[in-house]
């Protein structure tokens, strides 16, 4: 198996937590990775780093061919977790059946991410590449497999949905609200929002800004607790000077995975903004499984997330009035309770979704 560990990112998450929990379905997983494995939470001591943060492409191609050689001996089955990592190894495969995690259109995030027509290009040409040597996709959402067909003319019948994991009993924490703002320093006395998004230009931090103007109509004090960041991270704190929502938002920065737990508990509501692209969002997962309810655009695969607790948690993407909304009615009380939120999570739990994924590996491999 092949991902990235440049930063800790919702794929990489779930890259850990897949490759701790397939042993418990019979499956050794060697994996290589950029970066530092132990950057990642409980990753095996089988997955190799194949390059450094910030190498040159070359190198972390012949990084990545000098670990795969040696990572692929008596295996049974490929799986990758990045079309820019298969490309470089393709020619190194042989019979052995290939499986794509697929995490998102690689091309088409280079185009909304405005990057050089050459880019766009070169990804779209390796991404066929590895697409028609694969046997299998995985898909975290109906949205993405839909994007497979569509867009890059995968069969239907190559493609099974899987929906992202969580693990409900870690972030199931026993503290109450209370005890989590004490703890992170917190106001108790406060409406509590929280997202935890990277700054790029999908993930409508925009949109959530002009949102939190009129949310804070109806509730002047309300706080909206921010993690991560990104290189956007200027762009975003100029909007909340200029709309003068500095004693509104407060930048908490990366935080460590059981400082995220607490912070899904203390708040009274997550959100997810996002524009496109977004392929399922396992933090919708992580704040359902504290108890938390989220209210989500209907970006890519987000509906999916929600629809089996409550469909009203859904709000158009990119429309911030109605987004403000859907906000204040949650603060007001109109959400599923913390109970309900944390049963439905249990349906995700890590222990359901790698077994999924193993029955498609063990598919994979029968139809070689």
């Amino acid at each position: 198996m092949t991902a990235s560990a440049h930063h800790i990112s919702g794929t990489d998450r779930y890259f850990a937590n897949l490759l701790q929990h397939l042993p418990d379905f019979g499956i050794a997983v060697p994996g290589m990775l950029i970066g530092e494995p132990r950057s990642l939470p409980a990753l095996p001591q089988s997955v190799v780093s194949f390059a450094n943060e910030g190498e040159s492409r070359l190198r972390r191609w012949r990084g990545g061919r000098r670990a795969f050689r040696e990572l692929v001996r008596g295996a049974d089955l490929i799986v990758s977790h990045g079309q820019a990592h298969a490309f470089p190894v393709l020619d190194l495969m042989g019979a052995l059946p290939l499986v794509v995690q697929f995490h998102g259109p690689w091309y088409l995030e280079a185009r909304a991410y405005r990057l050089s027509p050459l880019t766009v290009l070169a990804r779209r040409i390796q991404e066929a590449s590895v697409y028609r040597r694969t046997c299998r996709f995985i898909t975290l959402s109906d949205a993405f497999a839909s994007i497979l067909v569509s867009v890059y003319g995968i069969s239907e019948t190559l493609i099974r949905t899987i929906p992202g994991g969580v693990d409900a009993t870690f972030f199931a924490i026993a503290e109450t609200r209370d005890q989590a703002r004490a703890h992170l320093d917190l106001p108790l006395d406060r409406p509590l929002l929280l997202t935890t998004r990277r700054f790029d230009a999908t993930k409508g931090m925009d949109v959530l800004m002009e949102a939190m103007t009129i949310v804070r109509r109806r509730y002047p004090d309300v706080l909206l607790a921010v993690t991560d960041g990104g290189i956007r991270l200027l762009d975003v704190a100029r909007i909340v000077a200029e709309r003068g929502l500095a004693g509104n938002v407060r930048f908490c920065g990366h935080v460590d995975d059981a400082s995220l737990a607490r912070l899904y508990r203390a708040a009274d509501v997550s959100v997810v903004p996002s524009l496109a692209l977004e392929g399922f969002g396992l933090s919708v997962l992580e704040s359902l499984a504290s108890g938390t309810p989220a209210v989500v655009s209907d970006a890519g695969g987000l509906p999916e997330v929600v629809r089996g607790l409550d469909a009203g948690l859904v709000v158009r993407a990119g429309d911030a009035a109605a987004l403000a909304d859907r906000l204040v009615r949650a603060l007001s009380g109109e959400v599923p309770s913390a109970a309900r939120c944390q049963r439905y999570a249990r349906d995700f739990d890590w222990p359901v979704v790698a077994g999924r994924v193993a029955e498609v590996y063990r598919e994979a491999v029968a139809a070689r």
